[in-house]
């Protein structure tokens, strides 16, 4: 380089220390992050090294974390780049991935993408992607775009092994032999990684399927909302009996949040976008429309982060108990149901506040001209509220919350629910057999319990326990699958009504358990009573 040249980066340099100096007497950490740094020059690398030499007298100024791939390693112990091997006080090398790993990668980036469960990869297609790649992720990447591409010209949801086999032999000149087919359970992945490239092409096919579901549940909603029918009661029965005449069969699409739930159970669904409250009804395998009702929604449309920012929670809550008119100030009407906000999975995502009712309003406002808006709960005419009371449980009835509804396959629904009470069969029938060890392996090693127990000390308490049982009955009651809105196929909510019986115990209580799917199938990774 020419004097000028030279001139030119000490002055940069110092311009930079200048200002990175300053930076650090203000109290800030600088840090800087190098992503694919094997394709840095022997002379970029010089830079690096130089900027790691900016210091005080005591401490460094400037933090630097190299992100690279294995070779560049080998590189280091170049003796041409051994002043900067040097400099490096940390070094940290990943491996790769696990299958079980590989599908929870993949299911991560799809829920980030945004695909609502909309996309998936079965788990024979995991296993194919696994062995192909190795576990490196880079590669994983680029054939899971390839997979997109290649279902989504063919307007198919869910990759499978065929898809992997075509996207290797058409994107990469790969022919790979092919297997007697995994029997194992199909997974549905729908995550949230940040492969830009995923979520382009996850867009698309998304985007064809929810228009399609989201065009359906539009024609049902306007099925519900022409003719609100009565509750209807037979000679005998007390209110809290009536039963809510439908006004339509069962369509062959349900809400997708919606997978099992008790009989003659009534659920309530919120769509914040079109500020509607719908009920359901359970009959004989099928959740059926019942009415839909105007309802108050949250001053911000957002889902709730925290305390204080006046939005309406997203998500699967449970009623916990009803607080009548008596018990209350006149602001809020006929009385109101609490909701178990922030259930687990809101705390595990950080999300805080609390106090979120289905409830009245004083009656001398009236919903629809003076109550468009809300402190984040959700608010309903008081006569209205007064017939939902004769209809739902003031404890355990579900309430989904979603900002648009999307809808599912009542065939798709069937399975993931088969799936769900064979997990918990076969759970109940383990924990009776007094098999502690068989027992844990239904649990997620990341598993939080009641009053926020870690796996580590739930295991303790089961062997502790075990010693002092002779026998253990277990009977569940009034059961309810549901997954939260975003997490269709990945996350379901287990409600039952559990009696414990043992030799030197008896409990009767309403448990939540929170299950997530692997390429194992369900695990619980929760815990909750209501």
């Amino acid at each position: 380089p020419s004097d000028e040249e030279r001139a030119s980066k000490k002055l940069m340099f110092d311009k930079l220390r200048y200002f990175l100096l300053d930076e650090f007497e203000k109290g800030k950490n600088n840090l800087l992050v190098i992503d694919n740094a094997q394709l840095l020059s022997h002379e970029l690398l010089q830079f690096v090294r130089i900027l790691s030499n900016f210091e005080t007298d005591k401490e460094k100024i400037l933090s630097i974390v190299l992100f690279a791939e294995p070779e560049f390693v080998e590189r280091l112990k170049e003796p041409e780049h051994a002043n900067i091997a040097q400099r490096i006080t940390i070094m940290y090398q990943l491996t790769p991935l696990r299958l079980e790993e590989v599908a929870s990668y993949i299911q991560y980036r799809l829920i980030k993408a945004g695909s609502k469960g909309l996309v998936g990869f079965d788990s024979n297609a995991v296993k194919r992607i696994y062995e192909f790649s190795q576990g490196y992720p880079a590669t994983i990447n680029k054939l899971c775009e390839d997979c997109l591409e290649i279902a989504f010209s063919g307007s198919e949801p869910t990759v499978t092994e065929k898809t992997v086999r075509l996207a290797l032999k058409e994107k990469q000149g790969v022919e790979i032999e092919v297997k007697k087919p995994i029997v194992s359970r199909r997974i549905y992945i729908t995550t949230s990684l940040g492969i830009l490239v995923i979520a382009a092409i996850a867009a698309l096919v998304i985007n064809w399927q929810y228009l399609s579901s989201i065009s359906k549940f539009r024609r049902f909603q306007d099925m519900v909302s022409q003719k609100p029918q009565a509750a209807v009661s037979t000679p005998g029965q007390k209110p809290s009996e009536k039963v809510a005449k439908p006004v339509a069969p069962a369509p062959e699409l349900v809400p997708s949040s919606f997978i099992f739930a008790d009989n003659d159970e009534y659920v309530l669904l919120c769509e914040k976008s079109s500020r509607k409250l719908f009920l359901y009804r359970f009959v004989k395998d099928k959740f059926i429309p019942v009415k839909s009702y105007p309802c108050s929604i949250g001053a911000n449309k957002k889902d709730k982060q925290k305390s204080g920012d006046r939005a309406t929670p997203e998500g699967v809550f449970f009623t916990t108990k009803f607080i009548s008119k008596k018990e209350l100030p006149g602001i809020y009407g006929y009385g109101a149901f609490v909701l178990n906000y922030p259930n687990f999975i809101d705390k595990k995502e950080g999300k805080t506040g609390g106090g979120i009712w289905l409830n009245g309003h004083h009656p001398d406002k009236d919903i629809e001209r003076d109550i468009r808006e809300t402190n984040g709960s959700i608010i309903i005419d008081n006569n209205v509220l007064k017939e939902i009371a004769s209809y739902i449980k003031p404890s355990g009835t579900p309430v989904v919350v979603v900002n648009q509804a999307q809808t599912s396959d009542i065939k798709k629904q069937h399975e993931i629910r088969k799936e769900l009470q064979a997990f918990l069969d076969e759970w109940r029938k383990v924990w009776e057999s007094l098999d502690t060890k068989r027992h844990l392996q239904f649990y997620a090693s990341d598993y939080r319990g009641i009053n926020g127990i870690d796996f580590k000390t739930f295991k303790e308490n089961k062997e502790k326990v075990k010693k002092t049982k002779q026998f253990i009955q277990i009977t569940l009651d009034d059961v309810a699958f549901f997954t939260p809105p975003g997490y269709e196929g990945i996350i379901a909510i287990a409600r039952f009504h559990q009696t414990y019986h043992s030799n030197n115990f008896n409990d009767r209580q309403t448990k939540l358990l929170y299950l997530r799917k692997g390429i194992s199938g369900w695990i619980i990774f929760g815990e909750e009573n209501l």
